[in-house]
């Protein structure tokens, strides 16, 4: 095999590895993950590009997120939910 075609063969192997990995975190996300139950946008599982996209195009990232606590509500999973008095 020449230079060219390791460096194909080696780019092929990463993204399959890198297809491989992600599949299996989608799937811990939606089947085993300790929040599958928490409500809200299913994008939202997996990423947070949501958030970048109301925030950097729309900047109303803060008010999308009230609205879906008041819409959902607030779980006992949520960073902070008792530390306020």
């Amino acid at each position: 095999m020449d230079t060219q075609q390791i460096i194909a063969h080696r780019v092929t192997l990463l993204a399959a590895f890198t297809a491989a990995v992600m599949l299996c975190r989608v799937i811990y996300i939606l089947y085993f993950a300790p929040l599958r139950e928490v409500p809200g946008p299913f994008l939202a599982r997996f990423t947070r590009a949501w958030q970048y996209f109301h925030l950097r195009n729309r900047g109303d990232a803060p008010a999308i997120l009230i609205g879906l606590h008041q819409k959902h509500g607030i779980h006992d999973t949520d960073p902070g939910v008792g530390s306020q008095g």
